[in-house]
């Protein structure tokens, strides 16, 4: 078939030589088995955090008890119970951070707003940040829970009660979907496992940009036009191009996850095989990213430039290096278009343990991103085609 014929030379003058094979494959592998071995293999101590809760009713409690679930944290509840002494015992060091509950959380929630619990901290760090985004995350379950109980009673004891019972049933809710704490754990996201696996994103990226410039170089060459004379199918050339970038995505893939799952045992919390779907999504819409740029350019030298330009930003717009919390509002919803966010963010919630059903739509979102950035690079890539 014409297609596996020119997938074949695509793999070929890519990794079919010492110094390409080098670069794209081995040379992932080793950044990656450095980085998981300095970072990776080393055991945090638990953080220590201050709490004092002011609040007397349910939703402060359960503010506290769920946090107090969190493995890699110590929650201290000694010393002098005030919001000023907590932030002094942050800035003295005496406590890696300090979270305070008001005493109307509550009863402001049972009418429709909200106060903030404080989390203090003396910089933003990425167990902090994670612990930041866990009580964001309770906060607004807390909400729901007291719309539920204000539409349920007519007077604030009826909202209360109300607001206990369910507080209570969604313990007991919560204990029987993790019963085996062991296998949580595990599934629990580490700090490293943000880098590990925004360093992949990042060398899949570059593989790739690496296949699509051999199709750049065919189109300068006019090697593209004579195939295009050639008695083959133009989605057949397409194709051909599109199978490359993927065989040589997907044996780069296989590699890293096999250097890093099968000789350093190290744990990213997801199975391997909804792990290896969400990365080879990923590299569909890596293709799509890299083939819709290479349609805009003309000069081949100008490509890898250009490549560079769009490939770091957006993996640190992404979330490849850090955690997505940590950047600015505005940073975060320009996240939203560009398609390492997603792929962290499905990977992100099967190591908190959700099922492969349960990321369908970030997994959808990047299917999407392939699906236009091919099109749109597939069209404007043909030899007779010129960029606007």
């Amino acid at each position: 078939m014409p297609s596996l014929i020119i997938a074949g030379l695509i793999v070929r003058r890519t990794i079919g030589h010492p110094k390409g094979f080098i670069m794209l494959v081995l040379l992932p592998a080793l950044v990656l088995s450095i980085i998981i071995t300095l970072f990776g293999s080393s055991q945090d101590s638990p953080k220590t955090v201050a709490v004092w809760n002011a609040d007397q009713g349910p939703f402060g409690q359960m503010l506290i008890e769920q946090l107090a679930n969190e493995p890699s944290i110590v929650l201290s509840s000694e010393g002098e119970r005030s919001e000023e002494a907590l932030r002094k015992a942050v800035v003295e060091g005496q406590v890696d951070a300090a979270l305070y509950v008001p005493e109307n959380y509550t009863a402001s929630l049972l009418k429709g707003s909200q106060v903030q619990p404080k989390l203090y901290r003396q910089s933003v760090t990425l167990w902090n940040a994670a612990i930041e985004q866990r009580l964001a995350v309770e906060a607004e379950q807390s909400s729901a829970f007291a719309a539920m109980a204000a539409a349920s009673g007519k007077t604030v004891e009826d909202q209360l009660q109300q607001a206990e019972r369910l507080v209570k049933e969604q313990a007991k809710h919560r204990i029987s979907l993790t019963e085996p704490l062991q296998s949580l754990e595990s599934k629990k996201t580490k700090p490293s496992n943000v880098l590990v696996t925004g360093v992949i994103l990042l060398f899949i990226m570059l593989a790739i940009n690496q296949s699509v410039q051999i199709v750049m170089e065919d189109r300068t060459n006019r090697t593209m036009a004579r195939m295009y004379t050639a008695p083959v199918r133009k989605y057949e050339i397409a194709l051909g191009n599109f199978l490359g970038s993927m065989v040589l995505g997907t044996v780069q893939l296989l590699l890293v996850l096999g250097v890093t799952r099968g000789l350093l045992h190290y744990d990213y919390g997801v199975e391997f095989g909804a792990h290896f779907l969400v990365l080879e999504c990923f590299l569909l819409a890596a293709v799509g990213l890299s083939t819709a740029i290479a349609g805009l350019v003309r000069n081949t030298d100008h490509l890898p430039q250009l490549s560079t330009l769009v490939v770091t930003p957006t993996c640190m717009l992404g979330g490849c290096f850090w955690p997505i919390g940590m950047m600015p509002d505005f940073m975060q919803k320009l996240a939203n278009f560009v398609p390492q966010r997603w792929a962290m963010e499905a990977i992100d919630r099967m190591a908190f343990g959700s099922g492969l059903q349960d990321v369908m739509l970030p997994i959808g979102i990047l299917l999407l991103f392939a699906a236009v950035l091919l099109a749109f690079g597939v069209f404007i890539l043909q030899p007779n085609r010129s960029a606007s």
